[in-house]
């Protein structure tokens, strides 16, 4: 991190009067505002200009992405990172699963983007119900010969599966909305 006590040359005027400074900003994305606390930019003394380091901007969007991640209800980067180890899975291996692109967990797993929404249901479905991992890449003609196989049936199975242990028609799900609160290492 460059120290904020040393001029550096401003890339707009010139003149070597650019310091790091810490403010809140506010950003805009879409038609939501989020609020970044403590963020450091540099500031010309001369022209007044704002800008960012490349390390400033990354460390900006990651503020940007935590507040995204709580205003949304999704993930945080460390229970993403937990999920995946308590899988014992690789990024790679999760990455296949999911089919998403390569670097698509480094990218989560560090704060620099956010999963969408039904990514980040998948993954809390992974936390609850591990052996999903089992069958997640099987072809779906071998779905039908697993859902069919002898098992002990547990109302958790039931409620997995979306019927009713006494009715075994799929039971509708009323708020598709809701989904189970996660606190992994927190």
């Amino acid at each position: 991190m460059m120290s904020s006590k040393i001029p550096k040359q401003c890339p707009i005027c010139g003149a070597v009067a650019a310091q790091e400074r810490s403010s809140p900003r506010v950003v805009r994305v879409g038609t939501e505002e989020y609020r970044i606390e403590d963020d450091l930019a540099m500031h010309c003394g001369a022209c007044g200009e704002l800008y960012y380091t490349p390390g400033q901007a990354r460390a900006s969007s990651r503020k940007l992405t935590a507040l995204k991640a709580i205003r949304k209800d999704r993930l945080r980067p460390e229970q993403i990172k937990s999920i995946r180890g308590a899988a014992g899975l690789s990024q790679r291996r999760l990455e296949e699963l999911l089919g998403v692109g390569p670097k698509t967990f480094t990218r989560w797993e560090s704060g620099d983007t956010l999963p969408n929404a039904a990514t980040d249901r998948l993954l809390r479905l992974l936390y609850l119900v591990p052996q999903w991992v089992e069958i997640a890449g099987e072809p779906f003609e071998r779905l039908g010969y697993l859902r069919q196989r002898p098992t002990e049936t547990s109302s958790r199975d039931y409620l997995v599966a979306g019927v009713s242990p006494v009715n075994p028609t799929p039971v509708q799900n009323k708020d598709t909305r809701s989904s189970p609160s996660l606190a992994i290492g927190v």
